[in-house]
């Protein structure tokens, strides 16, 4: 164990071999060995040794733990949800378990069950390291795939409002808040936040496009264009940046029909052949047949339409 803490890993690995060559039970000695085989990268001889230990001693909260790591190791998080779950069962206040239970379940997708893991993690030990970062992200998108109400936005921003600047990462902390704000329709303190991103870092392409849709949300249509003409700077086929610039050109009080109609063919012959996803339809083809086409505008509910 001395070899293994100091970080000589090779050594403790000898040892660990001479404990098993003594004694083919001890299940210390396999999972430790295991152990070791995960830090060195291979994930493989990791999950071999740990499942042995296991055999011998099923009930040891810690084995399923690092079972689970070596399994994320390999990206099989099915398998490593499977065994931090386990963990979190024998041993229900041993926060990383449920920490790293909610990080796998956030790469399945599962991120309303991901938050309910991190929200254990963050009872017990509210300070772990990305923890608080971890929790709020998954609020975000379970918010987002509807797997929790739109307000998880709201827990999400006051994780994050006074903590983001301790981030290991500050800017993409700040980039989540100001999410989390947008999210929960706070447009004009999420803008605050975007805003000074961009003084930081003038070319963060996410920051001038939220921002853009946050102005946009605000009725400040110029400077929303101008935003969305950012990113075209930094990104020159963003096409939702492209049509952001058209959608703009509405609200223009000087914004004539035929400069509106001239900015949508020119958005079409630049994009339309690449975003089109055009939909099979099985009815006759009969010439002359009279057709009912409906237009939705993508501001709809926003405002009335007529011209």
């Amino acid at each position: 164990l001395q070899c293994h803490e100091a970080g000589n890993l090779q050594a403790a690995l000898e040892v660990y071999t001479r404990m098993l060559a003594r004694d083919p039970g001890d299940a210390d000695a396999w999972h430790l060995s295991g152990l070791v085989a995960h830090q060195q990268g291979d994930h493989e001889r990791a999950v071999e040794r740990i499942e042995k230990a296991i055999e011998l001693r099923p009930a040891a909260s810690r084995f399923h733990f690092n079972l689970g790591n070596a399994f994320a190791g390999l990206d099989k998080h099915r398998e490593a949800a499977t065994c931090f779950q386990r963990s979190t069962e024998l041993d229900a206040a041993h926060a990383p378990g449920w920490f790293n239970l909610g990080a796998s379940l956030a790469r399945l997708g599962a991120h309303g069950e991901s938050a309910a893991a991190l929200r254990r993690a963050f009872d017990l030990a509210p300070d772990l390291p990305g923890l608080r970062q971890a929790l709020a992200q998954s609020l975000v998108n379970a918010a987002a795939s509807g797997e929790l109400p739109s307000n998880a936005c709201d827990e999400a921003s006051r994780l994050l409002e006074n903590h983001w600047q301790l981030a290991d990462d500050p800017t993409q902390a700040r980039l989540l808040l100001s999410l989390a704000l947008q999210e929960s329709r706070q447009w004009t303190l999420a803008a605050s936040h975007y805003e000074a991103l961009i003084r930081a870092l003038p070319d963060l392409e996410v920051a001038h496009n939220n921002l853009a849709n946050c102005y946009n949300r605000l009725g400040r249509m110029a400077d929303a264009r101008d935003q969305y003409d950012e990113v075209l700077r930094l990104s020159p086929d963003n096409a939702l940046a492209a049509s952001g610039v058209v959608s703009c050109i509405n609200y223009e009080d000087d914004a004539t029909a035929d400069r509106v109609f001239r900015a949508h063919v020119n958005w079409a012959q630049r994009f339309a052949a690449e975003t089109a996803n055009p939909a099979e339809h099985t009815n006759e083809r009969i010439p002359g047949r009279r057709l009912k086409l409906a237009y939705v505008s993508p501001d709809l509910r926003r405002h009335p339409v007529s011209s």
